[in-house]
């Protein structure tokens, strides 16, 4: 379902963009198919860019906020978890001394 983009002058290609979107939106990565998420913002970035895609007046705030995001560390519940554990296990034998 090709759509222009309501914002589209902002896109040196909008019509690749929609076309690389429809097709993130109908996969299941990064979220449920039909599911907008962050990740897969990132995914339609990430091949727009790759495809020849550019941005007219170059990026705006939120393409900027993305970016600095998918440079940020991210991990998941577990090795979170895991940290935290050690972290804690690690205070209580400096604490016992």
């Amino acid at each position: 379902m090709l759509r222009v983009a309501q914002d589209d002058s902002k896109y040196s290609k909008p019509e690749l963009r929609e076309r690389i979107k429809d097709r993130i939106m109908a996969s299941s990565k990064g979220a449920k198919p039909g599911q907008w998420s962050a990740r897969k913002s990132q995914l339609l970035v990430q091949e727009y860019e790759k495809a020849g895609g550019g941005y007219k007046g170059g990026k705006g705030e939120k393409q900027k906020s993305l970016e600095k995001w998918g440079k940020e560390k991210w991990s998941t519940r577990e090795e979170y978890e895991k940290r935290s554990k050690a972290k804690a296990a690690a205070k209580k034998y400096k604490e016992s001394k």
